[in-house]
């Protein structure tokens, strides 16, 4: 057999160890850690791992509803979107949980009076009129 050959029915045998471990580990007649370590100590390399992580990441939305239900529709609604725009939901599976805390929703005049007050804090004291 020349040395073409040989690499050949080399490369044919590695491939044949890797498929042959792979399978073992897949229907689970073989141990993952065990697997590479054997494969390792044959030079070859190891069968890659999968991990499955949860990850949390707390979002505050705050909407504008007429009940805590409306409000976690939209608030759930709007972190989708924003998901959805991104493609983020292509790759990553999502589950939504809420919790709420309920208040007023700010009307022009209060939010226009908040703004005046937090001015005059900014300019010594006197609120603009």
């Amino acid at each position: 057999m020349d040395a073409e050959a040989e690499l050949a029915a080399h490369a044919a045998r590695r491939a044949q160890i890797l498929q042959r471990v792979r399978t073992g580990v897949e229907v689970g007649n073989l141990d993952l850690d065990v697997s590479n370590a054997m494969l390792e100590a044959l030079g070859l390399p190891p069968l890659p791992q999968c991990f499955t992580t949860d990850v949390s990441v707390d979002l505050t939305v705050t909407v504008i509803a007429r009940s805590r239900d409306e409000a976690v529709r939209l608030a759930e609604a709007a972190v989708v979107a924003v998901l959805e725009q991104t493609r983020f939901l292509d790759r990553f599976d999502v589950h939504t949980r809420a919790s709420i805390r309920a208040g007023v929703a700010p009307d022009r005049d209060t939010t226009a009076g908040l703004a005046g007050r937090a001015a005059a804090q900014d300019h010594g004291g006197a609120e603009p009129e």
